[in-house]
């Protein structure tokens, strides 16, 4: 059985005191402070550097913190951006088809990433060398894309994935969106 308190309301799980204490110390997280109840009394308020203290930020302490808001992000307005988020979505960011000649790209950190395609429709070409939505992972291309059948969900490992979105100088079609979920 558990022993400590339950979690609050849409606890997570973050590192304790952001990082650099658990490791530094990599016993004492959030799994460490679980085991026994006392754990959680006794050493749950300690800050480290200064930062979230157990009862802050551990589940298994009653603390943690509500999870990041979703981003919904455009390849348009957006260009060029990084966020950090555990969900989301995005999109090519145009109103109807998208433009001729255009470069766009978005990072997003989180760890494990699954991308579930809501909409698809970009130029087909047997390589595309058209129009594509490129995916890499840690630079490498995971995923070149075009044509209008919705592509098969991706499951990303790493600390991360990019997106870009090119178009050459003719034809243009409907777009993209896509949803993606990562682990903390």
């Amino acid at each position: 059985g558990c022993l400590a308190p339950p979690p609050r309301p849409q606890c997570t799980d973050v590192t304790v005191d952001g990082g650099a204490w658990s490791v530094s110390h990599p016993r004492f997280n959030c799994a460490w402070f679980g085991k026994q109840a006392s754990s959680c009394q006794r050493f749950g308020h300690y800050k480290g550097l200064g930062k979230l203290g157990a009862e802050d930020a551990c589940c298994a302490c009653g603390g943690g913190v509500p999870p990041l808001p979703p981003a919904v992000l455009s390849m348009k307005g957006d260009d060029g951006a990084t966020v950090t988020a555990r969900a989301g979505s995005i999109s090519d960011g145009y109103a109807g088809q998208y433009a001729n000649g255009v470069s766009h790209s978005v990072s997003v950190v989180g760890r494990d990433c699954v991308l579930t395609w809501r909409a698809f429709d970009v130029e087909h070409e047997s390589g595309c060398g058209f129009d594509a939505v490129v995916v890499r992972v840690d630079g490498a291309v995971v995923a070149k894309l075009c044509g209008q059948a919705l592509p098969a969900p991706l499951e990303l490992q790493g600390a991360g994935f990019s997106l870009a979105f090119t178009t050459d100088a003719s034809v243009v079609r409907e777009g993209f969106e896509v949803a993606f979920a990562c682990q903390a």
